[in-house]
């Protein structure tokens, strides 16, 4: 075979598998490109149910917070007016201030709710702060509803009452500034 011959015939041959090459090489490029594109589009899909999660969660916690403060008020006026009224007179120390007994039904109900709800909303929140501040507030409502007398109770409430306010801040501090 003349020079003439296999010249053209091996530039064919290899150009047209230096473009076979580099063909596999942009197809290799693109690929990469639209996997990542993919998982991209995949991971802000995630964020953003995580954050219509956080962002209902966080807003019915705020609702659970104010049901809960409600039902610990309602308690602890009706423990007052029950006192004060002469129904009821100071209990003896190892019968806690807050009886359940005295507590009409619906009003106990409405308060072992509000903690179930609050328990159960805390547990999907991220901010371990806001986290924190809801335990406090659970805990001193809790403690306004088994106190020993109205004194305790009193105390329990303004706890209480400061926790509320605190868990609201941190609360609505989270909704302005990441949903």
């Amino acid at each position: 075979m003349s020079r003439e011959v296999w010249l053209p015939l091996a530039t064919l041959v290899l150009g047209y598998v230096g473009s076979l090459f580099t063909e596999s090489l942009r197809d290799r490029r693109v690929e990469r490109r639209e996997t990542l594109m993919y998982n991209a589009e995949i991971a802000d899909r995630r964020a953003n149910r995580e954050a219509d999660f956080q962002r209902e969660t966080l807003l019915r916690i705020q609702d659970a917070l104010f049901t809960l403060g409600q039902a610990t008020t309602f308690h602890q006026f009706h423990f007052m007016a029950a006192t004060r009224r002469g129904k009821r007179e100071t209990p003896p120390r190892d019968v806690p201030w807050g009886n359940e007994a005295e507590v009409p039904d619906d009003m106990g109900k409405q308060f072992q709710e509000s903690v179930s709800e609050l328990i159960l909303l805390t547990v999907r929140v991220a901010d371990d702060d806001l986290r924190g501040l809801i335990e406090e507030f659970r805990s001193h409502s809790t403690a306004v509803i088994l106190a020993d007398g109205e004194d305790a109770a009193f105390e329990a409430a303004a706890k209480a009452d400061d926790d509320y306010k605190a868990a609201n801040e941190r609360l609505g501090q989270l909704l302005r500034e990441r949903y």
